[in-house]
């Protein structure tokens, strides 16, 4: 099914390091005694040079950087090269000893997320330097026609310890910048649940309240219609996951690994690997705000399928809506709400109910025959279950049950054994509180167990995506985003439409998202979003796993009423996939608007957000349509933010559709051939 080259493997033969291979070297002695290097995509208009300088390192001593350009205006400024590991500086006096350069196009299909075919070519350089010590690594750079990579690569045997990165990214002072501050520890944090904010290059992470570093991804503007956001991918099992340094100078943002006191200080920070080994992709998609938001580089970047699927696309992933009893009410309800949610989630067509917190007190504690009977009674509707479950483990003091079962191995294969037999499809992990390297390895070993006993994963209060969906396509979403269920803490302290819009260019970008949408509540209308904005998220946000936040078993209020005032929002809702052939981007700004349309098949979805406190009209070409025309159902705002019209259109695509979106607004298209 996936027809993949994985070339950094194919770069340990052709070093032949450990193996003490001879082969000819590929550089001439003038190209290593250059100084500068360059490499462009295959379409000529990203261009990465990496120079030697004389001056550039932390003490004025001889250190590589690097440099980013679009169409010859600069990108990425002048920013360093370097990692001290095993004892050994990798930042200053070094020589570059071996130049080797590459290239490949690649196809492959992920039926997840915002496009199933997937085709990158991209051009590589592999830098082979040595310090005055005489040890050796290697830099490999990728640039594709949406972005640039590099990683650092160590070889030999037996294990090494990573003290620090150097590696930075400098942009422009005074620029603006879309980006959230990192949470410091705390009893649920950090989780990367904060907003983004548009903020000014060299903003200080200070300024934010409870703030240690900058998260990735990071949104900068550069100029001239074109950003930069930086990212990480293929993160595994020898790492820890990053983020930036609190305080920029001169617009220089550098790695920094985890705080000690996360995952409350259960573990240690600096990342130990086992040679040889690579660090994870230090990742810069570059071009347009249709660039940035169409692109895949996080997944093309990452490895292929992990060998517990055995190379095959397992069939019984199935992505699918769930309903979700627990963000309304804030607790999850006994066993017959749950079934009152289960013929809910029926009548619309959704394949999934999540059971949350604290299910385990069913029966009296004895809530394995009680899972079975919902599992059956589920089962003939076309709805299966999930089960929530805490993460910790020593890495987080908080108390809600499940606890203790996915910490260790052997506890946490007993438990999924037994679920899947009872006919569980899946579970929700909950509470990480760390990016270090034993909660990186924890998030992956769930992965891998839960893919043998064919369960699907929803992360929650976790790190962000990675392009960890490539390699187990059982993660079906990742939270790590202030979303939908905010509400429900404060009813009114929820996401604005505003911090919505930002995470359609940042956040969404990178991967999967359980914003947890759609909410039809008057409080949540009250200073946040409208009614049409909150449909809207459905196509929007891009989530295998859709967990829709609103209440099933009420008629004054939610779905329900919505549903009976508007027959055609519940057929958009019964009809939206979580899975897209296809994702374009049509119009919009980082700080103004949005507008996307996805392909399902031959049906075709567009949605856009209103940021502004402002109404926005636009016009919504249609040229975007693979079909020559069909009937289409369309949602816009009302006259009060929890009104909504609707009305059925024909449409061709040779047309333009005039959009009004009231303030915070939004507004959601479904077209059928």
């Amino acid at each position: 099914m996936v027809k993949y080259i994985y070339t950094s493997i194919i770069c340990i033969l052709l070093l032949g390091l450990s193996a003490g291979m001879e082969l000819p070297c590929l550089a001439t002695a003038s190209s290593l005694n250059a100084g500068s290097w360059k490499l462009v995509s295959p379409d000529g208009r990203l261009r990465l040079e990496v120079r030697r300088q004389t001056a550039a390192g932390p003490r004025n001593r001889p250190a590589l950087t690097f440099a980013v350009f679009k169409d010859g205006c600069p990108a990425v400024l002048s920013s360093p090269l370097g990692i001290e590991a095993g004892g050994h500086r990798f930042f200053e006096d070094l020589q570059v000893t071996a130049v080797r350069h590459s290239s490949d196009v690649e196809d492959y299909e992920l039926p997840l997320g915002k496009r199933r075919r997937r085709r990158n070519a991209w051009n590589g350089l592999i830098l082979t330097v040595q310090n005055l010590a005489g040890a050796a690594m290697d830099i490999e750079f990728r640039i594709f026609n949406d972005g640039t990579a590099f990683r650092y690569w160590f070889f030999g045997s037996g294990s090494l310890t990573v003290h620090r990165e150097h590696t930075g990214f400098r942009f422009t002072p005074g620029r603006r910048a879309w980006m959230q501050a990192f949470h410091m520890s705390a009893p649920n944090k950090p989780a990367y649940e904060r907003v983004y904010a548009e903020v000014i290059v060299g903003t200080d992470a200070a300024d934010f309240s409870w703030s240690a570093g900058w998260c990735m991804p990071a949104l900068f503007e550069t100029g001239g219609d074109c950003y930069v956001l930086v990212a990480e991918s293929d993160l595994d099992e020898n790492y820890c996951g990053c983020r930036l340094e609190a305080e920029p100078r001169d617009g220089l943002y550098r790695i920094r690994f985890p705080a000690q006191f996360d995952g409350n200080a259960s573990s240690w920070v600096k990342p130990v690997g086992e040679l040889p080994f690579t660090t994870p992709w230090r990742v810069m998609i570059t071009g347009t705000a249709a660039t940035v938001v169409e692109s895949t580089l996080v997944d093309d970047l990452a490895r292929p399928l992990d060998e517990v699927f055995g190379g095959t696309y397992p069939d019984w992933v199935q992505p699918g809506r769930a309903a979700w009893d627990w963000a309304f009410y804030l607790q999850t309800g006994s066993p017959p709400r749950q079934k009152l949610y289960i013929d809910g989630a029926s009548d619309l067509g959704w394949e999934y109910l999540l059971i949350d917190a604290n299910w385990n007190h069913y029966g009296g504690k004895q809530p394995y025959p009680v899972i079975r009977d919902l599992c059956s009674y589920a089962s003939i509707r076309n709805v299966d279950i999930m089960l929530w479950y805490n993460s910790g483990g020593p890495n987080n003091w908080v108390h809600e049950e499940p606890r203790g079962r996915m910490h260790k191995r052997d506890v946490r294969r007993r438990e999924m054994e037994r679920i899947s037999k009872l006919g569980v499809r899946g579970i929700k992990v909950d509470f990480f509180h760390s990016d270090k390297q034993d909660r990186i390895r924890q998030h992956l070993d769930i992965l891998k167990d839960a893919a043998e006993f064919h369960l699907l994963v929803n992360f929650h209060g976790c790190t962000v995506p990675r392009g960890w969906q490539r390699r187990f396509p059982n993660l079906m979403t990742m939270e790590s985003v202030f979303g939908g269920e905010q509400y429900g803490f404060s009813r009114v302290d929820g996401p604005t439409a505003m911090d919505n819009l930002h995470y359609v260019f940042t956040r969404n970008v990178v991967g999967p998202m359980d914003y947890t949408p759609v909410i039809f509540e008057p409080y949540m209308a009250i200073e946040g979003p409208t009614y049409s904005h909150a449909l809207a998220q459905s196509v929007l946000f891009e989530s295998s796993l859709v967990h829709f936040a609103d209440a099933l078993d009420r008629e004054e209020s939610g779905y329900q009423k919505i549903f009976a005032d508007h027959p055609l929002v519940k057929e958009i809702l019964s009809a939206v996939p979580t899975v897209w052939d296809d994702t374009r981007f049509i119009s919009g700004e980082p700080s103004r608007y949005a507008v996307l349309a996805r392909r399902s098949g031959q049906r075709w979805f567009a949605a856009g957000f209103n940021g502004l406190e402002e109404p926005l009209h636009i016009e919504l070409p249609l040229n975007f349509l693979t079909i020559p025309g069909g009937r289409a159902v369309l949602v816009t705002d009302g006259e009060e933010k929890i009104e909504l019209q609707s009305e059925y259109l024909d449409v061709t695509s040779n047309q333009s559709l005039p959009i009004q979106m009231a303030p915070q607004g939004g507004f959601t298209l479904m077209i059928t051939p």
